[in-house]
């Protein structure tokens, strides 16, 4: 049954790659962000907050990494773990979080699940 599910995630900060490591030992994921570059340097597995080791990207076997949204496409689960700052008010910037579910909508199928992490 792991091998049907499809999990993507959008965002891979402090949260979302940690998260997509875990998950790409089981299900098959797709790590998705924005940047370009942040793509690179996971795919040649390298993290620039030091919080994962070349061996986690080594057993995360059914992980890829892309900044193609066409990526999520089919997906059972969406994770979004964007940041949400807090502005000097104290009032959070919900920019991110507005656009990356704008992105999850555009491939939500019917019992597709959506988690804000």
């Amino acid at each position: 049954m792991a091998n049907k599910i499809k999990v993507s995630i959008i965002g891979l900060g402090y949260v979302g790659l940690p998260l997509a490591i875990e998950l790409g030992k089981i299900f098959n994921t797709v790590g998705y962000d924005l940047s370009k570059h942040r793509i690179d340097e996971l795919q040649n597995k390298n993290d620039k907050n030091d919080e994962i080791s070349k061996k986690d990207f080594t057993l995360s076997k059914k992980l890829t990494f892309t900044s193609n949204q066409n990526d999520i496409d089919n997906s059972n689960y969406i994770i979004i773990s964007v940041p949400t700052p807090i502005n000097k008010n104290n009032k959070p910037d919900l920019r991110m979080i507005n656009s990356a579910t704008t992105l999850a909508g555009n491939y939500l199928k019917q019992d597709t699940i959506v988690i804000y992490e």
